[in-house]
């Protein structure tokens, strides 16, 4: 029995170096962990539309504006280019919102309990999507330097084929203390170990199985970033439906600051 337990200890470690291996790797091809942690703030212009933004009926909403986060902690804000004018602060538990309508700031408190037992089809008030996009943002846009904060757990999963390749996967349940579409999700790396496909299932969504597809990377101060990014349903089997783009998000420009 002790030499059983000692074999199966062998080979867990050997897993856990090997997942080590993987990460050190990600990350490194995305910029490496030095020069991510000598920025704190990023903003980003982008531009977001598809097919979610008329279920919910706030078409444009997003369609041209400015997302800015803290870097290593969830603090971000976005404000729009167009009208009518919006913007939002937001950190866990927490959501500001100032529009054209609502000139003094509004204040919401836990906004995510107010998407509970919300079926698809229900449109959003106009703090909602605001709720959706900065956190979900702030998801994206951090990924895959995050997996180094507090309170990640990851995971190696079996390779993955699709479109003649071999993509790694790592399976990642975020801490309790960021606020994102659900607890488990799996992101997917080529053989260059840039993030091709990041699968999750909001919550605020009815969980509804989605996968997001990255292309065209950039290099922005020194940090690799895809500008454009899709949304689609995905099947049970991993494969997705290209349509309808359930969100598609195009990023005009990135600068990374120190302040």
């Amino acid at each position: 029995m002790a030499f059983a337990n000692t074999v199966l200890q062998f080979y867990h470690n050997l897993k856990i170096i090997s997942m080590n291996d993987l990460i050190d790797k990600i990350i490194t091809a995305h910029g490496g962990m030095d020069r991510w942690q000598s920025f704190n703030h990023v903003s980003i212009h982008l531009k977001v539309e598809g097919h979610i933004w008329k279920i919910k009926g706030k078409v444009g909403v997003f369609s041209n504006g400015v997302f800015d986060g803290d870097l290593h902690h969830q603090r971000t804000s976005y404000r729009s280019s167009i009208s009518p004018f919006q913007q939002s602060r937001f950190e866990p538990g927490r959501l500001l919102l100032e529009s054209e309508e609502h000139p003094q700031p509004q204040l919401f408190l836990e906004p995510r309990k107010s998407f509970l037992g919300q079926p698809l089809e229900t449109q959003w008030q106009d703090f909602q999507p605001h709720y959706f996009g900065n956190y979900a943002w702030w998801t994206y846009f951090t990924s895959p330097f995050n997996f180094k904060l507090p309170g990640y757990q990851l995971k190696e999963l079996d390779p993955w084929q699709q479109d003649g390749e071999t993509w790694s996967r790592l399976e990642v349940t975020f801490p309790d203390y960021v606020e994102t579409h659900n607890k488990v999700q799996v992101f997917y790396f080529d053989k260059d170990y840039l993030l091709k496909r990041h699968d999750y299932a909001p919550d605020i969504l009815g969980s509804i199985l989605s996968s997001q597809y990255v292309w065209d990377y950039k290099d922005f101060d020194g940090i690799k970033m895809p500008i454009t990014r899709k949304i689609y349903l995905r099947n049970e089997d991993g494969t997705y439906n290209p349509e309808p783009v359930m969100v598609s998000l195009d990023i005009i420009d990135v600068a990374f600051t120190q302040g």
